[in-house]
């Protein structure tokens, strides 16, 4: 086992076959391109079908139920699969277990994304340094200061908004349906 990045790894997430997707400020892995997202086989070697291809820094990444793989940086688009056209998605962003995006699911906040969480029932709590949200095309932005919560769509959850005072860094959903937060707040 030694997929052999050649940068930073912030992330690590299992899927439920076993295979591993790491994410980071890498732009190799076992010496073939793989800008900031990658996934291996449960050996380690690459999965060369799968390359959704970040413009910059993946943070953070959780596996929902349906096997959504959503990802939180400082990226701006993805360029998925070998494809030529960029698709543009601002800080978080839903794959497809293929690599594609997902072109449903866009909760476009205005900064970087630096933690997720997953509940159990598959809304994803995003933390980071955004003042703003303005998901899946929303003419006006809905402030969210440094924690938001989007349903399995990509919509903001209009009921939670803890509002802290700088960015969360860090997030934990606990069983309970409470979460753990840090960061400079």
């Amino acid at each position: 086992f030694n997929p052999a990045p050649n940068g930073a790894v912030s992330a690590i997430a299992i899927q439920p076959d076993g295979r591993i997707i790491i994410a980071g400020s890498f732009s190799l892995v076992a010496g073939v391109a793989r800008n900031r997202f990658a996934r291996l086989d449960a050996n380690g070697q690459l999965d060369t079908t799968f390359d959704p291809n970040a413009s910059a820094k993946v943070n953070a990444v959780v596996i929902q139920p349906d096997g959504g793989i959503v990802i939180g940086g400082t990226f701006t688009t993805l360029t998925p699969n070998l494809t030529t056209t960029a698709v543009a998605r601002n800080y978080i962003a839903r794959l497809n277990t293929d690599g594609t995006v997902d072109s449903n699911y866009n909760p476009s906040p205005n900064f970087n994304v630096t933690s997720l969480a997953l509940q159990s029932d598959g809304k994803v709590v995003a933390g980071g340094s955004f003042t703003s949200v303005a998901p899946n095309g929303a003419i006006t932005a809905v402030t969210r200061n440094g924690i938001a919560r989007f349903n399995t769509d990509g919509s903001l959850d209009q009921n939670f908004d803890p509002n802290a005072n700088a960015a969360v860094n860090a997030i934990v959903a606990l069983p309970n349906g409470q979460f753990i937060i840090g960061g400079p707040f």
